[in-house]
């Protein structure tokens, strides 16, 4: 509630904003049976109580909703000139001079404000110059703007900003980083400097500080690019293997066979089938919307190897989605244990999955693709801390065509 009536004060002026409320006072408590239109400026009031009690209860998120109230602010200002607002008990000559001097000494305030606002203003000429000199001398700089200005930030410098405020879409942003960025810069507000989060465990350092924006620029540089990131996982599968996908045992799916709200999203199946994996399948409930132009499926023959999309073997599983992000669920895990998983994967550069888990609030992982012509490994461990089962789902980023193989599950610890 204080916050929502410290934004409405701040965007209103708070001089103004204060005067106004106590002209409104003044007029409640004294003038409101000495002076005409009673009636209007009750109803008045009661608007603005309304007003401020709605957006107290919903919270101010764009100042512009709070100038809303600024014809009610000018109005109570107005009162204040009023004599009949004023206690009775006062001398009219003092009563008099409150008004004059009131008057006078908001119309200078005003006046100052207006000839000083130049100077509040926000000036994004060394920020975005600065910007501008890191970007030239980066390879694949990410940039996260986490002051609300990502618009005015692109408008001026010319780079492309990503909402960093937002935690659907700077956590995997943060989380593919380690795979195709080389540098992420932050662009927050000095208040908010020590809520920068964190990637792959370390903390960017500050790099930039702005007196006219107010902003601080921290910068996270990829200790192994170009390389991928570093696997702390052992090489070696420990423990016993619950789930070990190669594709080289599949099912041949058949067109309407359990499969007929991915067909009707546009999948398209012919009519000898296409050949899926026994422990691994799309889920139309993970979103896979629009499927028109997407292939899933089974790799296999000379046409697919000579495409590159067989890492190992003889089948390899292919997805691409060139519409919609899409989940695909492996079998389901025994609770209360402690795995260690890997699986190997290309595609085309950008393409990007995490893995997610299913009835966990567990943290995602997260691969992509940088080259073309390069296998990556992604190896990682979790643990099931409840009884419950779990079903690992590969999430499957829109835009993306990558190929799994060797997805190896173990178990190496009962809780």
């Amino acid at each position: 509630m204080f916050e929502t009536l410290k934004s409405i004060s701040v965007n209103c002026f708070e001089l103004f904003f204060i005067a106004g409320l106590t002209g409104w006072g003044l007029w409640l408590c004294f003038g409101q049976r000495k002076t005409g239109h009673r009636e209007w400026l009750l109803l008045l009031a009661g608007g603005i109580v309304v007003m401020l009690g709605w957006r107290c209860a919903i919270r101010v998120i764009s100042g512009r909703y709070a100038l809303n109230l600024y014809p009610f602010v000018l109005l109570g200002m107005g009162l204040l000139s009023i004599k009949a607002c004023w206690p009775a008990q006062l001398p009219e000559k003092m009563r008099t001079f409150l008004c004059i001097t009131v008057c006078l000494v908001l119309t200078l305030i005003g006046a100052a404000r207006c000839m000083t606002m130049q100077q509040h203003q926000k000036n994004f000429g060394a920020l975005t110059a600065f910007l501008r000199q890191e970007a030239a001398c980066c390879e694949a700089p990410l940039f996260l703007s986490m002051n609300g200005e990502a618009r005015r930030l692109e408008y001026y410098s010319g780079l492309h900003f990503e909402n960093g405020k937002y935690a659907p879409v700077a956590a995997p942003l943060k989380g593919y980083a380690p795979w195709l960025n080389d540098r992420v810069y932050w662009i927050c507000s000095w208040r908010d400097a020590d809520k920068v989060g964190t990637i792959g465990g370390a903390k960017p350092e500050e790099v930039f500080r702005d007196r006219g924006t107010r902003s601080v620029v921290f910068c996270w540089r990829n200790p192994r690019w170009p390389d991928p990131p570093e696997q702390k996982v052992p090489d070696e599968t420990q423990g016993t293997i619950v789930c070990c996908e190669d594709f080289e045992s599949f099912d041949t799916v058949l067109p309407g066979k359990n499969w007929k709200t991915l067909e009707s999203r546009g999948l398209v199946i012919p009519s000898a089938g296409i050949a899926m994996p026994k422990i691994l399948s799309p889920n139309p409930g993970h979103h896979l919307g629009d499927l028109h132009s997407a292939e899933i499926r089974v790799t296999g023959g000379e046409a697919d190897r000579a495409k590159g999309v067989i890492l190992n073997g003889e089948h390899s599983f292919m997805v691409f989605l060139p519409n919609c992000g899409g989940g695909f669920v492996l079998q389901g895990l025994t609770g209360r244990r402690e795995y260690q998983a890997s699986l190997r994967f290309r595609g085309t550069p950008g393409s990007r999955f995490q893995i997610l888990y299913y009835g966990y609030a567990l943290p995602a992982v997260y691969g992509a693709c940088r080259q073309a012509d390069r296998i990556y490994e992604l190896r990682w461990r979790f643990v099931l801390s409840r009884e419950q089962k779990c079903n690992p789902v590969i999430y499957v980023e829109k835009g993306s065509r990558i190929v799994f193989d060797e997805i190896k599950i173990a178990c190496i610890k009962e809780k």
